[in-house]
């Protein structure tokens, strides 16, 4: 049996704040600090404190702690699982003409804590942009898959094996559709191009 992992987003914000996306999947919902395929891994959903409008910041006490856990395991590799990118990705966007999805306003400064405590590679991975794209800074890899209800409604595939990643886009079962969905929503943005990784 293939062990699978499931972090909310922002279009599931009531279900979290009534408990329900935790009910329905349980122990497939992961800790702050876990590992997948061996490799030490963080997962960063949308924090939602009660009352309050959903953070884009990480915030200093949960970097401190992220980084006191990732200290305490001294990982030679690390994945990273953030409902937000870490990274700001405003310029890709407007060059698209498209809206912005925002991003981790403090996801700089814990990159650069986890770059001091990991002595490998870090991959970051993203699902909140509209668009699929793979940046690499250095050690640290950023992958962003597009939203699936959205253009370019394709899942990435990303394999961990031996230490190394591969990432690969499935075809979409409606081409046609996603290429309406490109042309007319003023939400997505990219290109045929962003599915290559």
């Amino acid at each position: 049996e293939m062990e699978w992992l499931v972090m909310p987003g922002n279009h599931d914000r009531e279900a979290v704040r009534s408990r329900l996306f935790h009910n329905v999947f349980g122990r497939h919902v992961p800790e702050l600090i876990g590992e997948v395929s061996g490799i030490t891994s963080l997962f960063l959903p949308e924090y939602l404190p009660v009352g309050e409008y959903p953070k884009t910041e990480l915030g200093g006490d949960l970097i401190r702690e992220v980084c006191e856990s990732v200290s305490r395991s001294s990982p030679d590799a690390l994945l990273v699982f953030s409902h937000f990118p870490l990274i700001s990705q405003e310029s890709y966007a407007h060059r698209h003409g498209g809206q912005y999805a925002k991003h981790y306003l403090d996801g700089t400064v814990l990159l650069d804590r986890l770059n001091e405590l990991v002595s490998g590679d870090i991959a970051c991975f993203a699902a909140h942009q509209h668009w699929h794209r793979v940046i690499t800074d250095g050690r640290q890899t950023h992958i962003m898959t597009a939203s699936m209800i959205e253009y370019p409604m394709e899942a990435r595939i990303v394999s961990v094996e031996h230490g190394k990643i591969d990432v690969a886009t499935a075809d979409s079962a409606c081409p046609d559709i996603a290429r309406q969905s490109l042309d007319t929503s003023a939400w997505v943005a990219g290109a045929a191009g962003d599915r290559a990784g």
